[in-house]
C-alpha cells in the first residue's frame, strides 16, 4: 500500500468522523450525506484494493449514525415501572445478589 493509499484511507475516515462531530440537527441533511456516502463507497466495492476500505467506512457510518440497539436483548423483558411491588422487590433482590 503506497503513501497515497494510506492518505486516502485516513482522509475517508476523517471525513466521516468530522461530519459526525458537526452535531448537525438537520435529519434530512444527515440522511442525504449518508446516502451519498454509501453510493460512493458501494462503487469502491468493485475494486479489490478499495474493498476493505469501503466495507470499514460503511461500518463506521452505520455505527456512528444509525440508532441500532446494542444487542438483541436490549428491548426484551418488562420495564421495572410496569411490575407490581412484589415482582419489583424480587427483581431488585436478585440484582443485589448478583452485584455482590
Amino acid at each position: 500500500m503506497s503513501e497515497n493509499d494510506i492518505m486516502s484511507e485516513s482522509e475517508c475516515y476523517n471525513r466521516i468522523i468530522n461530519f459526525f462531530q458537526k452535531d448537525t440537527k438537520d435529519e434530512e441533511k444527515i440522511e442525504i450525506w449518508k446516502n451519498r456516502s454509501y453510493i460512493k463507497l458501494m462503487r469502491k466495492l468493485n475494486d479489490d484494493r478499495s474493498k476493505v476500505l469501503a466495507k470499514n467506512a460503511i461500518l463506521l457510518i452505520l455505527n456512528l449514525f444509525e440508532n441500532f440497539p446494542p444487542d438483541i436483548y436490549n428491548n426484551m423483558g418488562d420495564k421495572l415501572e410496569h411490575l407490581d411491588s412484589k415482582e419489583k422487590q424480587k427483581v431488585l433482590s436478585q440484582l443485589k445478589k448478583e452485584a455482590f
